[in-house]
């Protein structure tokens, strides 16, 4: 069985500005494997609005895909998991689809960014892969946030949404 390390979570409510400091002054997170491969959950990010979800830690992340307008308004995550290839979205209908990143062999998520809205969702994500593939989803404004692993990778997500992504965090393992 995994052990499940939370830290978190960030962000404001969505009714008042909160200042969580510049962003580049996050801790560098090292995770050093065990018996067991511990599962380190990091975030959310942003608002405390929408259900709750948690697509635990995938084998393999396949293809993300963002829908956003004003808002993120969907992640869509398809990955393989127990030797099944799943999807699962995140979020609403709203928005159109404005980055998609499908993963090569080997290719793994070692870095997400984004900001948050002050009105309580994610207004923009960034992700970089261990092949240096950077993504930008759109110009980071509001409360930023970023998480980056070093001999690490980045396995899944969880946090909030609703008719739009509301809060993001991810899932760590070590590589």
């Amino acid at each position: 069985m995994a052990k499940v390390v939370e830290a978190g979570p960030f962000g404001g409510s969505g009714d008042d500005i909160v200042d969580m400091g510049a962003a580049d002054r996050l801790p560098e997170i090292k995770i050093r494997s065990g018996i067991a491969a511990k599962v380190v959950k990091v975030g959310p990010f942003g608002g405390s609005f929408g259900d709750m979800f948690d697509m635990g830690a995938a084998d393999q992340l396949l293809e993300i895909k963002i829908r956003s307008g004003i808002a993120v308004d969907a992640i869509i995550i398809t990955y393989l998991v127990n030797g099944r290839i799943e999807t699962r979205r995140f979020g609403g209908e709203g928005g159109e689809e404005s980055l998609q990143l499908k993963f090569r062999p080997g290719e793994f998520l070692i870095e997400m960014s984004g900001s948050s809205s002050r009105h309580g969702f994610i207004s923009s994500l960034n992700f970089r892969t261990n092949f240096d593939t950077n993504v930008p989803l759109v110009p980071e404004e509001d409360t930023p946030f970023s998480v980056s692993v070093v001999n690490s990778k980045i396995v899944g997500f969880f946090g909030r949404s609703a008719d739009v992504l509301h809060a993001i965090g991810v899932n760590v393992v070590p590589t």
